[in-house]
């Protein structure tokens, strides 16, 4: 673990006792605050359910699930990240509840219907042979389980090079339209509830432009505030018809 990982680590302590965590300003980048808040708005979470969360990372965003269900299950195919996401639900008040698997989802063989709820964090866009996952992802959801998911659209982004550069850097394989979501979603079995775009203003547009030219400066947390608030004014007042990102909500039929 390199010496900034050890000092996040011991912050993340401090936190720890004092109460503030899970939390989802733990979460450094505005963009991906705005996004779990979206998100995890409005998905019916219940203290009854149990849930996966697919490409978990750190496991933050899972953490911020488990608060709100019965149980929370981690997976990812970084032996790194999913040390990290232990090593960080330590001592946590979830710990109970939350479990971590470093596997792809096949290889996991987690039994069938055995999740009301799957949560997917702009993760989509990176897997090669994504049909075999959404089919699996129906598989292990009870009948009327419900997939949350994000997804990198980029629509709004008319710089074809800044797109290949981040295609490029962040190992995507696909960015999702509305259609295209829909199209994937439903052969796998999926009756699409919700897809709409957010992070669709001029302000959203133009910071995360600077994030992919390595331009944006770490945001500091009151800072995050104003910035989170400001892409939720944006949605709030534009139609929506692009967006960095898309936002879907499906039912396993």
């Amino acid at each position: 673990m390199t010496k900034k990982s050890l000092i996040k680590l011991y912050c993340y302590r401090v936190a720890q006792l004092l109460r503030l965590v899970p939390s989802v300003w733990m979460l450094r980048n505005p963009f991906k605050i705005y996004e779990c808040q979206e998100l995890m708005r409005d998905s019916g979470l219940s203290a009854g359910d149990s849930i996966l969360a697919l490409g978990c990372g750190r496991g933050m965003q899972t953490q911020l699930l488990a608060e709100s269900c019965s149980s929370a299950v981690g997976v990812d195919t970084s032996e790194e990240q999913i040390g990290y996401a232990n090593l960080f639900v330590r001592h946590s008040r979830v710990e109970p509840k939350v479990k971590f698997i470093c596997s792809t989802l096949q290889q996991a063989r987690l039994p069938g219907g055995s999740f009301d709820k799957v949560f997917s964090f702009c993760v989509l866009e990176h897997i090669p042979k994504l049909h075999e996952v959404l089919k699996e992802l129906h598989r292990i959801l009870r009948v009327a389980g419900e997939l949350h998911v994000t997804v990198d659209s980029l629509s709004s982004i008319d710089d074809p090079q800044l797109i290949q550069q981040h295609q490029r850097e962040h190992q995507v394989v696909q960015y999702f339209t509305p259609e295209t979501l829909k199209a994937q979603l439903e052969s796998a079995g999926f009756r699409l509830r919700e897809c709409r775009f957010i992070m669709t203003g001029s302000f959203a547009t133009a910071r995360f432009q600077l994030r992919i030219q390595g331009n944006q400066p770490v945001v500091a947390l009151l800072a995050r505030r104003s910035f989170v608030r400001r892409l939720r004014v944006e949605d709030a007042a534009t139609l929506g018809n692009r967006g960095i990102m898309l936002l879907a909500r499906a039912e396993a039929v």
